[in-house]
Parts: C-alpha cells; structure tokens; sequence
C-alpha cells in the first residue's frame, strides 16, 4: 500500500503545496530534495542482488575455465596452491557464502542456491567452465552441479563429501541427548562437530541441510573422467567412502595420499602435477 512507501511523507508535501497552492521556502525544498534523494539510495539498496564478490581470477582471456570450490570454513586461500600455468585456461578461485571475505547469505542455503548463485555470480565464465576442482564440500558442489553443465570435462575431487556417514548408536543418543538439553533450555554448545560450533546461527542452519544431503543418486549419473584424490587418515571423510565413490561412478579413478582431509597441501608439487596431467589428457 501506498502509507508504507519511505516517499509517503513527500506525496503529502505535495498535494498540500501544489492543491493548496501555498508559499514553500528554498530551505524546505531543498531539505525535502535531500529527503527524497536519501530514500531513492536506500531504496535502490534494499533490492541489490547477493552475488559472490570475493574471488580470484587468472584472466589468459581464454574461452576455457578451471573453477575451485573449498570446502565448509575454509576459502578459496586453501585451493590457491593449486593454481596452474595453463595459458590456454582462465582459472577461478572462489569464496563461497559466509567464508573467505564472503558475506553471509540474507537466509539459510541449500546446495541447489549455491549452484544458483554461482551460475547467477559468474554467467559469462558460466559456460566456459570445462573443470571443477573441488574440496570437501566444493566435492559435493561439483557433483551437484555437473548435472546442470553438459559442456564439462571433468571432475578433480579432493576428499569430496559426497556421501552421508553412516550413523551408529552413539550419534542417536547425542540426538536424543541434545534435543532434551534444548527443551530444558539448557547451554547445547557441546553438541555438534566443529563446524557447527563455529558457525553463526544462520550458516549453522544452512550446514544441516547441506550435511543431510548426499550425492548417491548424482555420482552413478556422471559420466565424465573423474579423479579423486584422498587422504589414507582422513577423519572427516574416511578413505573407504572414496572406494565406494570410486565403485558407483562410471568413470573414475582414485589416488590415496599420506595424511587427513587436507593430505594434498602437504604434497602439493604432486597433486599439481597429477591435475596438469589429468586436464591435458583430458583435452586429447
């Protein structure tokens, strides 16, 4: 309705001046200039899109790019060591909402809304991407998303958290125990992984649907080349879900590494080159 309008106030100005015809003052007018400007800017504001604006962009104005997706808490920092001298590709490093330099998003996200905004953030890159390199979470991300991109190539998946752990007696009793601590009102901060400690209330909402969520039904869709790079200790994904990702997935290979979730900084010379060799091959 129209009394809700930040201009409310000038309309009545308006008509009680130009219907009455009453003598108004250059100061009053320029106050009400200033008033109408000020609620034109905050307008303007509140419908500007959310879009990613922090990212790092290898420009060879090629018509080919290599996109790196972190995974949860981390930023695209953790995937820089990766970046290639490939001429012949554009390479984008990416932080994904509320990580990195990113600002949270204005409402809890599922996976399907960060494909969306990655693809709104970054539409002229959009189609030229033919790789995704993807950590943890980006694992997930780029699982998800292959589905949407028929021009990609391949997939470089880094102890991807694709499928849902399996689920014992202990975490149901965690469950049971957390649920009767927050009836009572009781201090729940104990409960739950370090990722949902850290996180804001917000983020915490949007990591229970995304944790909830699993790529089985994806991974048996994908026919592209895929190379999964896996740490022999990892906690947070153990090794035996590689092997079973590797089993379901048509076209795909795994490489185990020394050391946990992030085994690939610590050889990184190595994976490096094995992602070189694995884009060039690729191409052929």
């Amino acid at each position: 309705m129209l009394c809700h309008s930040p201009l409310y106030p000038f309309i009545i100005c308006y008509r009680h001046i130009f219907y009455n015809k009453k003598y108004v003052s250059p100061s009053f007018l320029n106050t009400l200039l200033i008033f109408i400007h000020t609620m034109v800017k905050r307008g303007s504001a509140s419908v500007s899109v959310y879009q990613i604006t922090s990212f790092y962009y290898v420009d060879h104005h090629a018509n080919k790019t290599i996109l790196f997706l972190h995974g949860w808490n981390a930023s695209y920092q953790t995937l820089l060591p990766l970046k290639l001298d490939l001429d012949d590709y554009n390479q984008l490093f990416i932080d994904l909402p509320g990580c990195g330099h990113q600002p949270e998003p204005e409402r809890p996200y599922t996976i399907q809304d960060y494909i969306d905004l990655i693809e709104t953030s970054f539409k002229e890159e959009w189609d030229k991407i033919e790789w995704i390199v993807g950590h943890s979470f980006g694992g997930k991300l780029a699982v998800k998303m292959a589905k949407k991109m028929p021009h990609l190539k391949g997939l470089f998946l880094i102890s991807p958290a694709i499928l849902k752990a399996k689920r014992g007696i202990k975490y149901h009793f965690k469950t049971l125990q957390y649920k009767f601590y927050k009836k009572m009102h009781w201090d729940t901060n104990q409960f739950g992984s370090e990722d949902y400690k850290q996180a804001s209330p917000l983020m915490k909402q949007t990591l229970v649907r995304i944790v909830n969520e699993d790529a089985k039904k994806e991974i048996k869709e994908i026919f592209i080349p895929t190379l999964l790079i896996w740490g022999k200790n990892d906690t947070a994904t153990p090794l035996k879900m590689g092997y079973q990702i590797k089993k379901a997935m048509k076209d795909c290979a795994l490489i185990p590494l020394e050391g946990g979730h992030f085994a690939y900084l610590s050889q990184i010379q190595y994976v490096k080159e094995i992602l070189k060799c694995f884009i060039k091959e690729g191409k052929n």
